[in-house]
């Protein structure tokens, strides 16, 4: 069974030399798979997301920068257009800078990920070495996730930074939530989450889901029921929710 008491859950046991490697690989493996698409032209909505979108022409304009134009892909999504914002006041048009901040994003979501399953994995597993129960599986689940084609997309595709920023401080609202569990109420790894989740939904609007996702993995690694969850944790739920 499950302790309710948090403070006893199982936590990942101190990495192992090789578990050190494993973000390296993640990113190695991601810069192999993309190094090939760092040329590859603006493509359907990227024309009226970055080549007709006056708003990120001065990146120093926060009013502008954090109001995209109304009906573009960018809508509603101050914090894509700040990247775009940025990548136009250090190459102009050119696609090789706008492509590069999205491998970058695409890579951080996948460490975020590896981050994410050691610790499921580890308070899953925890009859298992930890190398073994959380490094390993982790490892493969991210390294899968980087290179799979159908992630190809919010990288080539430059308009779907917004998925991939999204996706990213969905994964890091998860991990600094998992990271809560194991302090006060409201602690510094919560309040992360909180901004997280923020940051997702200024991203693109389907980071809603994150309060959601925070809860389903607190009742299903943590809490032997969901009004024990409820009762150590609906502060960052509400907060959560408040994004």
């Amino acid at each position: 069974s499950i302790s309710m008491n948090t403070s006893t859950v199982a936590t990942p046991s101190p990495r192992p030399a090789w578990v050190w490697l494993a973000p390296v690989l993640i990113v190695l493996a991601g810069l192999i798979v993309y190094a090939n698409g760092l040329h590859g032209p603006f493509l359907l909505d990227d024309h009226r997301a970055i080549e007709d979108n006056m708003s990120i022409r001065d990146w120093r304009s926060t009013t502008a920068v954090i109001h995209p134009p109304r009906q573009t892909p960018l809508t509603g999504r101050p914090l894509p257009n700040l990247s775009f914002a940025t990548n136009y006041g250090l190459g102009g048009l050119a696609v090789e800078g706008y492509h590069a901040g999205n491998v970058l994003v695409h890579l951080l979501a996948a460490l975020a990920l590896f981050g994410v399953l050691r610790r499921s994995f580890a308070r899953d597993l925890p009859g298992l070495p930890g190398s073994l129960a959380a490094g390993v599986p982790a490892l493969m689940g991210a390294l899968v996730w980087v290179v799979h084609p159908l992630n190809s997309e919010t990288v080539n595709y430059l308009t779907q930074c917004t998925e991939s920023m999204m996706a990213l401080f969905c994964l890091l609202a998860l991990y600094a939530a998992i990271r809560g569990l194991d302090g006060k109420r409201l602690n510094r790894w919560e309040l992360a989450a909180v901004v997280a989740a923020f940051c997702g939904v200024a991203s693109k609007e389907s980071a809603l889901v994150i309060p959601f996702i925070v809860a389903a993995w607190d009742r299903t690694f943590a809490f032997p029921s969901w009004s024990a969850a409820w009762a150590r944790r609906c502060p960052l739920y509400g907060l959560l929710t408040l994004s």
